[in-house]
């Protein structure tokens, strides 16, 4: 019998070269509430886009890159 399992959440900021995991709060927010969560610690998450998810290493990834823009 097959049996189905829940695979956790993991956000990944992107920011350059630099890639830093973090946890999923609950399972049950948005990607956008989970950003603003974790945005008093990553301010650049206030404008950064995710993409995703990815399904991999048996986990279900969100990719938050920071959006880099010209002013004028």
């Amino acid at each position: 019998m097959n049996e189905a399992t829940i695979m956790p959440r993991v956000f990944i900021i992107q920011d350059g070269d630099t890639k830093i995991r973090l946890s999923d709060p609950s399972p049950a927010w948005s990607v956008e509430a989970v950003m603003d969560h974790y945005a008093p610690m990553y301010p650049f998450l206030l404008s950064a886009k995710p993409t995703g998810p990815l399904i991999q290493d048996d986990e279900v990834q969100y990719t938050l890159s920071t959006v880099v823009g010209t002013k004028g």
